[in-house]
């Protein structure tokens, strides 16, 4: 179908909003590091120093995904969303058999991976936009008005996540908090329910009419509200195989919470 004529200019303006945020960020990380890591030698400095490029890789990344799952092309977002696990869990697995694992060669894996990933969701993204591909000042400034309020709030909304095992850290032993972050650790699977339904939800949203949002809506609340019993009924069955697969006998104490 017909590329919105906005869409290479969002993309190309997100980019050149990432390029001055790495920018900055890369810049105070490459600084604070040394001070943060006093105790650590120089070459640990110089790895972590290499991890700062994690930072672009990243923003770009999420850019071009954006645009994908704005587009509801769907198959190819998720296809990024897996190369970049498949790249480093390839990767590490190379290493492993060949006997050279060490944090360095890890870290360059990691970096590969997420640059591949980076250059196959920015083609896949810009394949239709041909020489319209300029940044905006208007719409990255845009772009920076809204992410900031969306920041705040995801931000918002992680720290109301950990905020109760915060306050619990102060009240209550070590092994209850152990016990207490396995189960909630279990109990968020249900949580990832709602997580890919939104990832579907808000661009149809967003492309529908204002007749039809309702509708949508509504559609969508029924079917998390579906999934969502249905995982949680067969969490509550698998929950004892789970925590001894995965944390140890010594954590079903968990269960009750």
């Amino acid at each position: 179908g017909r590329v919105s004529a906005r869409l290479p200019r969002v993309l190309a303006s997100a980019i050149a909003v990432s390029a001055v945020l790495s920018l900055i960020l890369g810049g105070i990380g490459f600084f604070l590091l040394p001070h943060i890591l006093t105790s650590h030698g120089s070459g640990t400095i110089a790895l972590a120093r290499w991890s700062l490029f994690f930072i672009p890789l990243t923003f770009v990344t999420l850019s071009a995904m954006a645009i994908l799952q704005g587009e509801q092309r769907f198959s190819q977002f998720n296809a990024v969303r897996v190369l970049v696990y498949l790249g480093e869990l390839t990767g590490v697995v190379l290493l492993y058999f060949a006997g050279a694992i060490s944090v360095g060669n890890v870290l360059w894996v990691f970096l590969a991976a997420r640059f591949i990933t980076m250059t196959a969701a920015f083609f896949l993204a810009a394949q239709d936009f041909g020489s319209g591909l300029r940044p905006d000042w208007s719409t990255a400034r845009q772009l920076v008005g809204y992410g900031c309020k969306v920041h705040v709030g995801t931000m918002a909304d992680a720290l109301n996540l950990r905020l109760d095992q915060l306050i619990m850290s102060v009240f209550l032993p070590t092994t209850a908090l152990g016990l207490y972050v396995v189960a909630v650790s279990v109990g968020a699977v249900v949580t990832l329910v709602s997580s890919g339904v939104n990832i579907v939800l808000f661009p149809r949203l967003a492309a529908a009419s204002e007749s039809q949002r309702g509708e949508i809506l509504g559609r969508f609340v029924r079917l998390t509200l579906a999934l969502s019993l249905c995982v949680a009924v067969l969490l509550l069955i698998l929950a004892p195989w789970l925590i001894i697969t995965f944390f140890g006998s010594g954590f079903l104490s968990a269960l009750p919470a």
